[in-house]
Protein backbone atom coordinates (compact mmCIF):
# COMPACT_ATOMS: atom_id res chain seq x y z
CA UNK A 1 0.00 0.00 0.00
CA UNK A 2 1.37 3.47 -0.94
CA UNK A 3 0.97 6.03 1.50
CA UNK A 4 1.34 9.94 0.27
CA UNK A 5 0.85 12.98 2.27
CA UNK A 6 -2.89 14.27 2.21
CA UNK A 7 -2.02 17.86 3.74
CA UNK A 8 -2.44 20.35 0.78
CA UNK A 9 -4.83 22.94 2.54
CA UNK A 10 -3.78 25.61 4.90
CA UNK A 11 -5.04 28.56 6.79
CA UNK A 12 -2.07 31.11 8.03
CA UNK A 13 -2.27 32.80 10.91
CA UNK A 14 -0.23 35.48 12.28
CA UNK A 15 -1.25 36.13 16.12
CA UNK A 16 2.13 36.74 17.82
CA UNK A 17 5.21 39.76 17.08
CA UNK A 18 8.02 36.94 18.17
CA UNK A 19 8.51 33.28 17.59
CA UNK A 20 5.41 31.22 18.26
CA UNK A 21 7.05 28.45 20.09
CA UNK A 22 3.97 26.39 22.09
CA UNK A 23 0.34 25.03 20.99
CA UNK A 24 -1.86 23.40 23.67
CA UNK A 25 -5.27 22.13 23.01
CA UNK A 26 -7.40 23.94 25.76
CA UNK A 27 -11.28 23.03 25.12
CA UNK A 28 -12.21 20.46 26.95
CA UNK A 29 -16.26 20.17 25.56
CA UNK A 30 -16.69 18.26 21.85
CA UNK A 31 -17.92 20.00 19.48
CA UNK A 32 -17.51 19.07 15.52
CA UNK A 33 -17.50 15.72 15.28
CA UNK A 34 -16.45 15.07 18.66
CA UNK A 35 -13.07 16.96 18.77
CA UNK A 36 -12.10 19.62 20.02
CA UNK A 37 -12.22 23.31 18.60
CA UNK A 38 -10.30 25.57 21.04
CA UNK A 39 -6.25 25.50 21.27
CA UNK A 40 -4.17 28.09 22.11
CA UNK A 41 -0.81 29.10 21.20
CA UNK A 42 2.35 30.75 23.01
CA UNK A 43 4.77 33.24 21.92
CA UNK A 44 8.07 34.68 22.66
CA UNK A 45 6.47 38.16 22.93
CA UNK A 46 4.34 37.03 26.34
CA UNK A 47 1.19 36.67 25.19
CA UNK A 48 -1.26 33.76 24.44
CA UNK A 49 -3.13 33.53 21.39
CA UNK A 50 -6.85 31.20 21.28
CA UNK A 51 -7.80 30.20 18.01
CA UNK A 52 -10.97 28.55 16.99
CA UNK A 53 -9.77 25.83 14.41
CA UNK A 54 -13.71 24.89 12.82
CA UNK A 55 -14.16 28.61 12.74
CA UNK A 56 -10.87 29.00 11.45
CA UNK A 57 -9.93 32.82 13.49
CA UNK A 58 -8.09 33.90 16.45
CA UNK A 59 -10.81 34.50 19.32
CA UNK A 60 -9.24 35.54 21.97
CA UNK A 61 -5.17 37.00 23.07
CA UNK A 62 -4.55 36.59 26.62
CA UNK A 63 -1.34 38.95 28.37
CA UNK A 64 -0.01 38.23 31.88
CA UNK A 65 3.74 36.80 30.89
CA UNK A 66 6.82 39.80 30.51
CA UNK A 67 9.21 37.30 29.31
CA UNK A 68 8.69 34.13 26.63
CA UNK A 69 6.49 31.79 27.30
CA UNK A 70 8.25 28.52 28.02
CA UNK A 71 5.21 25.74 27.98
CA UNK A 72 1.33 25.70 28.16
CA UNK A 73 -0.48 22.62 29.57
CA UNK A 74 -4.30 21.68 29.86
CA UNK A 75 -4.47 17.92 29.56
CA UNK A 76 -5.89 16.22 32.45
CA UNK A 77 -5.32 18.93 34.92
CA UNK A 78 -7.88 17.70 37.45
CA UNK A 79 -10.17 16.50 34.61
CA UNK A 80 -12.33 14.62 37.23
CA UNK A 81 -13.91 17.95 38.58
CA UNK A 82 -15.84 19.22 35.51
CA UNK A 83 -15.74 22.73 36.58
CA UNK A 84 -12.09 22.84 35.73
CA UNK A 85 -12.46 21.85 31.92
CA UNK A 86 -12.29 25.24 30.47
CA UNK A 87 -8.90 25.86 32.71
CA UNK A 88 -5.09 25.70 31.17
CA UNK A 89 -1.76 26.91 32.48
CA UNK A 90 1.50 28.68 31.46
CA UNK A 91 5.28 28.58 32.47
CA UNK A 92 7.76 31.17 31.96
CA UNK A 93 9.12 33.55 34.43
CA UNK A 94 6.58 32.56 36.64
CA UNK A 95 3.45 29.73 36.71
CA UNK A 96 -0.22 31.03 35.52
CA UNK A 97 -3.58 29.36 35.55
CA UNK A 98 -5.91 30.56 32.89
CA UNK A 99 -9.60 30.29 32.41
CA UNK A 100 -10.56 30.63 28.65
CA UNK A 101 -13.52 32.97 29.05
CA UNK A 102 -11.85 34.47 32.51
CA UNK A 103 -8.63 35.11 31.69
CA UNK A 104 -5.68 34.57 34.58
CA UNK A 105 -6.88 33.11 37.63
CA UNK A 106 -3.69 32.36 40.06
CA UNK A 107 0.22 33.27 39.65
CA UNK A 108 3.21 31.98 41.34
CA UNK A 109 6.97 31.58 41.78
CA UNK A 110 8.17 28.12 42.36
CA UNK A 111 11.68 28.54 41.91
CA UNK A 112 13.38 31.71 42.87
CA UNK A 113 15.86 33.56 39.77
CA UNK A 114 14.60 30.32 37.31
CA UNK A 115 12.40 30.48 34.57
CA UNK A 116 9.97 27.31 34.02
CA UNK A 117 10.58 25.22 31.26
CA UNK A 118 8.40 22.46 30.79
CA UNK A 119 5.52 20.96 33.05
CA UNK A 120 3.20 18.21 32.71
CA UNK A 121 0.13 17.50 34.82
CA UNK A 122 0.22 14.30 37.09
CA UNK A 123 -2.32 12.48 38.61
CA UNK A 124 -5.61 15.15 38.30
CA UNK A 125 -3.62 16.19 41.44
CA UNK A 126 -0.04 17.46 40.72
CA UNK A 127 1.62 19.74 38.04
CA UNK A 128 5.85 18.67 37.37
CA UNK A 129 7.62 21.29 36.21
CA UNK A 130 11.21 21.54 34.57
CA UNK A 131 13.17 23.78 36.11
CA UNK A 132 17.11 23.90 34.53
CA UNK A 133 18.11 20.13 34.66
CA UNK A 134 15.53 18.82 37.56
CA UNK A 135 11.75 18.37 38.16
CA UNK A 136 9.72 20.10 41.19
CA UNK A 137 6.61 18.75 41.89
CA UNK A 138 3.86 21.63 42.83
CA UNK A 139 0.29 20.35 44.33
CA UNK A 140 -2.83 21.77 42.70
CA UNK A 141 -5.55 22.52 44.62
CA UNK A 142 -9.30 23.66 44.52
CA UNK A 143 -9.15 27.24 46.43
CA UNK A 144 -11.09 25.84 49.14
CA UNK A 145 -9.63 23.20 50.02
CA UNK A 146 -6.64 22.71 52.25
CA UNK A 147 -3.09 21.09 50.95
CA UNK A 148 -2.77 17.78 51.67
CA UNK A 149 1.00 16.89 52.00
CA UNK A 150 2.99 15.01 49.09
CA UNK A 151 3.33 11.22 50.18
CA UNK A 152 6.24 8.83 48.33
CA UNK A 153 3.20 7.13 45.72
CA UNK A 154 -0.18 7.34 47.54
CA UNK A 155 -2.94 8.75 45.47
CA UNK A 156 -6.09 11.39 46.79
CA UNK A 157 -7.47 9.24 49.47
CA UNK A 158 -10.30 11.74 50.32
CA UNK A 159 -11.82 14.86 48.95
CA UNK A 160 -12.29 13.61 45.60
CA UNK A 161 -15.87 13.11 45.82
CA UNK A 162 -16.86 16.68 47.54
CA UNK A 163 -19.45 18.43 46.25
CA UNK A 164 -18.68 21.00 43.10
CA UNK A 165 -21.52 22.50 42.74
CA UNK A 166 -19.74 25.87 43.57
CA UNK A 167 -18.54 27.18 40.15
CA UNK A 168 -16.47 29.82 41.51
CA UNK A 169 -14.24 27.12 42.47
CA UNK A 170 -11.13 27.51 41.22
CA UNK A 171 -7.68 25.64 41.17
CA UNK A 172 -5.27 27.59 42.78
CA UNK A 173 -1.17 26.45 43.48
CA UNK A 174 0.22 24.99 46.99
CA UNK A 175 4.18 25.34 47.29
CA UNK A 176 4.34 24.89 50.68
CA UNK A 177 4.72 20.90 49.97
CA UNK A 178 6.45 20.97 46.77
CA UNK A 179 9.03 18.46 45.90
CA UNK A 180 11.96 18.49 44.05
CA UNK A 181 13.67 15.74 42.26
CA UNK A 182 16.95 13.99 41.33
CA UNK A 183 18.72 15.76 38.39
CA UNK A 184 20.28 14.74 35.31
CA UNK A 185 23.40 16.37 34.53
CA UNK A 186 22.48 19.03 31.53
CA UNK A 187 19.16 21.22 31.58
CA UNK A 188 15.94 18.92 31.06
CA UNK A 189 14.69 19.39 27.54
CA UNK A 190 11.48 17.03 27.33
CA UNK A 191 9.08 15.96 29.67
CA UNK A 192 5.95 13.33 29.41
CA UNK A 193 4.29 11.75 31.15
CA UNK A 194 3.57 6.81 29.99
CA UNK A 195 1.03 6.46 33.10
CA UNK A 196 -0.15 7.47 36.39
CA UNK A 197 2.74 5.70 37.92
CA UNK A 198 5.50 6.97 35.65
CA UNK A 199 6.62 9.77 34.02
CA UNK A 200 10.04 10.87 31.33
CA UNK A 201 12.44 13.21 31.10
CA UNK A 202 14.71 14.32 28.51
CA UNK A 203 17.83 15.91 28.29
CA UNK A 204 20.58 17.92 26.63
CA UNK A 205 22.81 14.72 27.55
CA UNK A 206 20.90 12.39 25.11
CA UNK A 207 19.21 10.31 28.25
CA UNK A 208 16.04 9.75 29.10
CA UNK A 209 14.93 9.06 32.80
CA UNK A 210 11.79 7.16 33.43
CA UNK A 211 10.62 8.00 36.92
CA UNK A 212 8.14 6.14 39.29
CA UNK A 213 5.72 8.14 41.95
CA UNK A 214 5.88 4.95 43.60
CA UNK A 215 9.36 4.29 44.17
CA UNK A 216 9.42 7.49 46.27
CA UNK A 217 9.97 9.46 43.19
CA UNK A 218 13.15 8.10 41.92
CA UNK A 219 14.54 6.91 38.16
CA UNK A 220 13.94 3.16 37.94
CA UNK A 221 15.66 3.13 34.20
CA UNK A 222 17.46 5.07 32.09
CA UNK A 223 17.62 5.33 28.38
CA UNK A 224 20.37 6.32 26.02
CA UNK A 225 22.90 6.86 28.78
CA UNK A 226 25.93 8.55 26.79
CA UNK A 227 29.23 9.44 28.36
CA UNK A 228 30.60 11.88 25.63
CA UNK A 229 27.79 13.83 24.84
CA UNK A 230 29.09 16.60 24.35
CA UNK A 231 29.90 16.44 20.74
CA UNK A 232 32.37 18.83 18.80
CA UNK A 233 32.09 22.62 19.54
CA UNK A 234 29.30 21.72 22.39
CA UNK A 235 26.14 21.50 19.49
CA UNK A 236 25.19 18.25 22.18
CA UNK A 237 24.39 15.89 19.34
CA UNK A 238 22.67 12.95 21.03
CA UNK A 239 20.25 15.63 23.06
CA UNK A 240 16.50 15.07 23.20
CA UNK A 241 14.44 18.05 22.36
CA UNK A 242 11.20 15.90 22.11
CA UNK A 243 9.34 12.35 23.94
CA UNK A 244 5.76 11.06 23.04
CA UNK A 245 4.46 7.68 24.39
CA UNK A 246 1.83 5.86 21.96
CA UNK A 247 1.01 2.79 24.28
CA UNK A 248 4.08 0.91 25.46
CA UNK A 249 6.64 2.45 23.30
CA UNK A 250 8.47 5.98 23.61
CA UNK A 251 9.23 7.84 21.42
CA UNK A 252 12.21 10.20 21.28
CA UNK A 253 13.55 12.77 18.85
CA UNK A 254 17.67 12.29 19.53
CA UNK A 255 19.44 15.08 17.33
CA UNK A 256 18.32 14.47 14.22
CA UNK A 257 17.54 11.05 14.26
CA UNK A 258 14.18 8.86 15.59
CA UNK A 259 14.34 6.03 18.31
CA UNK A 260 11.59 3.78 19.53
CA UNK A 261 11.81 2.36 23.13
CA UNK A 262 10.02 -0.17 24.62
CA UNK A 263 8.68 0.78 28.30
CA UNK A 264 7.86 -2.37 29.40
CA UNK A 265 11.01 -4.68 28.11
CA UNK A 266 13.08 -0.96 28.67
CA UNK A 267 15.36 -1.59 25.47
CA UNK A 268 15.62 0.18 22.01
CA UNK A 269 13.20 -1.23 19.62
CA UNK A 270 13.88 0.71 16.31
CA UNK A 271 15.63 3.44 15.16
CA UNK A 272 15.84 6.20 12.21
CA UNK A 273 19.04 7.69 11.56
CA UNK A 274 19.24 11.36 9.80
CA UNK A 275 15.27 11.70 10.04
CA UNK A 276 15.88 15.30 9.57
CA UNK A 277 18.06 17.59 7.96
CA UNK A 278 18.97 19.41 11.59
CA UNK A 279 17.45 18.45 15.01
CA UNK A 280 14.12 17.71 15.31
CA UNK A 281 12.47 20.08 17.64
CA UNK A 282 9.00 18.25 18.27
CA UNK A 283 7.56 14.58 17.44
CA UNK A 284 3.32 14.41 17.41
CA UNK A 285 0.73 11.62 16.54
CA UNK A 286 -1.66 12.54 13.60
CA UNK A 287 -3.17 9.19 12.91
CA UNK A 288 -4.25 6.08 14.56
CA UNK A 289 -2.36 3.96 12.18
CA UNK A 290 -2.98 0.11 11.22
CA UNK A 291 -1.63 -2.53 13.08
CA UNK A 292 -0.10 -4.87 10.64
CA UNK A 293 2.97 -6.56 12.92
CA UNK A 294 6.19 -4.71 12.10
CA UNK A 295 7.01 -1.62 13.32
CA UNK A 296 8.83 0.80 10.98
CA UNK A 297 9.33 4.88 10.29
CA UNK A 298 8.48 5.95 6.69
CA UNK A 299 8.42 9.66 5.87
CA UNK A 300 4.59 10.67 3.81
CA UNK A 301 5.86 13.97 2.88
CA UNK A 302 6.57 17.28 3.32
CA UNK A 303 4.30 20.50 4.49
CA UNK A 304 6.26 23.77 3.70
CA UNK A 305 4.86 26.66 4.19
CA UNK A 306 6.88 28.13 7.13
CA UNK A 307 9.82 30.09 6.84
CA UNK A 308 11.68 29.25 9.72
CA UNK A 309 12.27 26.77 12.40
CA UNK A 310 8.77 24.75 13.08
CA UNK A 311 8.28 24.34 16.96
CA UNK A 312 5.63 22.29 17.74
CA UNK A 313 2.80 20.35 16.39
CA UNK A 314 -0.85 19.14 17.15
CA UNK A 315 -3.08 16.89 16.13
CA UNK A 316 -6.69 19.00 15.36
CA UNK A 317 -8.01 16.24 13.83
CA UNK A 318 -7.70 12.89 11.66
CA UNK A 319 -7.74 14.98 8.91
CA UNK A 320 -6.42 18.34 10.18
CA UNK A 321 -3.30 19.47 12.39
CA UNK A 322 -1.81 22.57 13.89
CA UNK A 323 2.25 23.86 13.69
CA UNK A 324 4.17 26.81 14.61
CA UNK A 325 7.45 28.61 13.74
CA UNK A 326 10.07 30.66 14.25
CA UNK A 327 8.56 32.77 11.76
CA UNK A 328 5.44 33.94 14.25
CA UNK A 329 3.09 32.11 12.34
CA UNK A 330 0.49 28.92 12.98
CA UNK A 331 -0.92 27.04 10.24
CA UNK A 332 -3.91 25.02 10.43
CA UNK A 333 -3.27 22.16 7.79
CA UNK A 334 -6.14 20.14 6.24
CA UNK A 335 -6.96 17.43 4.14
CA UNK A 336 -8.36 18.73 0.89
CA UNK A 337 -10.01 16.34 -0.11
CA UNK A 338 -11.83 15.85 3.21
CA UNK A 339 -12.69 19.09 4.14
CA UNK A 340 -14.08 19.92 -0.06
CA UNK A 341 -16.03 16.49 0.77
CA UNK A 342 -17.58 18.51 3.79
CA UNK A 343 -18.22 21.50 2.36
CA UNK A 344 -20.10 19.57 -0.35
CA UNK A 345 -22.25 17.74 1.98
CA UNK A 346 -22.97 21.53 4.12
CA UNK A 347 -24.15 22.99 0.46
CA UNK A 348 -26.25 19.57 -0.23
CA UNK A 349 -28.22 20.58 3.24
CA UNK A 350 -28.59 24.00 2.71
CA UNK A 351 -30.20 23.43 -0.42
CA UNK A 352 -33.55 23.29 -0.90
CA UNK A 353 -35.19 19.85 -2.61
Amino acid sequence: MVLSNVFDQATVFKPHTDFARHLEKIDEKRHCQGYAKKYCSGGDDGSIVIIDTEKRKIVQKLNGHTRPIACLHAKAVLISIPIFSNYFFSGGEKLLAWHIDKGMIDSCKPVENEDISFMLSFRNQFILIAVDNYVVVIEVLKNDKKAKKIKDGDDNEEGDNDDDDDNDVTPSFNLQNQLKLASHRETITALNKIDDDCFLTGSLDGSIYQWSVNNNWSPVHRYNYVDGYLGDMRIYPYSVQSIITVGKFIIAGHGNSIHIYDAVAKSLVVSKATAHDSKITYLSTLYQGVKHGDLMIESLGTCSLHSASVMKCIAVEPNKFLSCSNDFRVILWMDGFSENRMIYKRLRHMMPY
